[in-house]
């Protein structure tokens, strides 16, 4: 049986269900459980619900799941792993226990589309960088990529610098 919360309160709990099995005592790995959360979350407007669950949708089996960015190259594959001074190893260890989710960056589009479109300027940031590279079923499009990195700098000096 699971109790309806606040869409604050399912993201708080979607991300405990997400994290690496033992994180939190008593709280299972359960991504699918996870995922429903985080959409009911998108769905009653909640941007970070959107913006979370479209971050795993992008990251596929081959990148880490706590991994704080990938380009679409690296998740597909097609290029290998970059790592900045200082970045941690963003590649699955072969011992990771979380589960595996396919990619699906049509779906991590469209909850991206809702959180921009809400006003969250990293999903708007998210999706500029999306439409310069393409992705798998979301074609290069520049005209796109320039729509969005438009309102990625707007959010970016409304917030001072910080494109929420």
């Amino acid at each position: 049986m699971y109790v309806v919360l606040p869409s604050g309160g399912c993201v708080f709990v979607a991300k405990m269900l997400a994290s690496p099995p033992g994180s939190f005592e008593g709280v299972p790995h359960d991504m699918k459980r996870a995922m429903d959360l985080f959409q009911y979350s998108c769905d009653e407007g909640d941007s970070i619900a959107c913006f979370t669950l479209a971050g795993i949708l992008l990251k596929g089996p081959r990148v880490d799941p706590t991994a704080e960015r990938v380009s679409p190259q690296e998740a597909r594959g097609a290029q290998d792993f970059t790592q900045a001074k200082g970045e941690a190893d963003r590649r699955r260890r072969a011992n990771d226990k979380t589960t595996i989710i396919s990619r699906d960056p049509v779906r991590a589009e469209e909850l991206l589309i809702d959180a921009c479109n809400r006003g969250h300027g990293t999903s708007c940031f998210n999706l500029a960088v999306m439409y310069y590279h393409g992705d798998d079923g979301v074609p290069k499009n520049m005209e796109k990529h320039e729509k969005y990195k438009r309102k990625t700098k707007e959010f970016t000096e409304m917030f001072d610098g910080v494109p929420m």
